[in-house]
């Protein structure tokens, strides 16, 4: 084979490879983070203040995750209110879980969660002072 041939061949396998790697990407799917993601792009500042509220107040959340499911605690934190969860699931929307949480524990059964990894975001009122903290967490 000569040089003409040679680059001709690599060529075609290098074009068909492009192809066959956009077809495929164009096939996965590609949730955003959340269908009203510029309204919630403007009201971020009020996350900044609440995660900021949180720090300073010394507050933790722990989140074990069990066989049974998975058991969410505000610590440092004495009677919360309007807690609220949300465990998002970056690659498909239709797994996330939102609840309204009662005081500083609440439980999620295993039934509800799927295998993989969850943005567990944590928000809560103390006083009429927001607070919020962000952490991820791995379901096996």
């Amino acid at each position: 084979m000569n040089w003409g041939k040679g680059i001709a061949v690599f060529l075609i396998l290098f074009i068909g490879f492009i192809l066959t790697l956009a077809i495929i990407l164009m096939q996965a799917n590609t949730d955003l983070v959340g269908e009203d993601y510029y309204k919630k792009e403007m009201a971020y500042e009020n996350e900044i203040i609440a995660e900021s509220n949180a720090k300073k107040a010394g507050a933790k959340v722990i989140a074990e995750v069990s066989e049974e499911g998975l058991f969410i605690h505000i610590k440092n934190i004495e009677s919360p209110e309007d807690v609220t969860i949300h465990l998002l699931r970056g690659n498909n929307q239709e797994l996330d879980v939102s609840l309204k949480g009662d005081g500083a524990a609440t439980f999620i059964e295993r039934s509800e969660l799927v295998k993989g990894k969850y943005i567990l975001t944590t928000t809560w009122k103390k006083e009429e002072t927001p607070y919020q903290i962000k952490k991820d967490i791995w379901v096996n």
